[in-house]
């Protein structure tokens, strides 16, 4: 009798020893499929959010937070000026993009007709890169700058000559950011916060000064550019005149293509 109950007895030490072996055995694959599951489910959703992100951007004009023209832009505006003569381009500040069958790239460029005594001025330029990398310039525009309207409105023609009396400002020794600061009004109507000043554009004399002013300029849903007038007495004083969107999508227009 005493031998069956030893029997007995270490049998069940052995299974009661083979359950928690077993028991570990699942808590430590249960451990790494648990891992597995998260680091697929992260990658499944930055995928997601990559694809999404790529998604809301297609056949939407983008201004990016950052308007620096960095090598890999440069790369593509010098291919896309390769073999164009008459005038010369010099991007400045990269104000956005659209994908559409590759990419339409908007750069603001100091341009120079490249005649005896010309005066350099500012154009919009439109460069498109297909997918394979080839790129071309397709629209070049120069704004025209006026203290009324609600939109600014371009001329599609490469000349040095602006009218209304504006000339283009190249010396960007001018402060800007106190012009914008002290001439827009104290009241909730306009909040100075919102406009970030990138570069004068052009100035207009009259019995006093006018100023053109680019700025980067927080909407309601996403980023914009404007052009804001700021004019200023033989006192000194400066007032807000006007601010006018500067829409890039609008001016290039619809994208059709044949």
């Amino acid at each position: 009798m005493k031998k069956i109950i030893s029997v007995v007895l270490a049998t069940l030490i052995v299974v009661t020893g083979l359950v928690a072996c077993k028991s570990e055995e699942t808590v430590e694959s249960s451990e790494v499929t648990s891992d597995v599951v998260t680091e697929q489910t992260t990658t499944e959703t930055e995928e997601t959010s990559v694809v999404q992100t790529e998604n809301d951007e297609m056949g939407k004009w983008i201004v990016p937070e950052s308007t620096e023209i960095t090598d890999e832009l440069k790369e593509v505006f010098e291919k896309a000026l390769d073999g164009f003569t008459g005038v010369g381009y010099t991007p400045k500040l990269y104000l956005g993009y659209i994908v559409s069958g590759g990419t339409i790239h908007c750069f603001l460029c100091e341009s120079l007709v490249i005649v005896p005594d010309a005066v350099p001025y500012w154009s919009l330029v439109y460069v498109f890169e297909d997918t394979e990398g080839n790129a071309a310039i397709t629209n070049v525009y120069v704004p025209y700058y006026s203290t009324s309207g609600d939109y600014v409105e371009v001329q599609d023609v490469q000349t040095d000559f602006l009218p209304g009396g504006w000339s283009a400002s190249m010396d960007q020794s001018v402060d800007i950011e106190t012009l914008i600061l002290e001439g827009f009004p104290g009241t909730d109507l306009y909040n100075v916060n919102q406009y970030t000043p990138k570069l004068l554009l052009a100035t207009q004399v009259v019995a006093g000064t006018n100023y053109a002013i680019l700025c980067k300029t927080l909407g309601e849903s996403e980023d914009l550019w404007t052009i804001v007038y700021i004019y200023q007495d033989l006192e000194g004083y400066r007032s807000l005149t006007n601010i006018a969107v500067l829409d890039i999508g609008d001016i290039y227009g619809p994208l059709v293509w044949n």
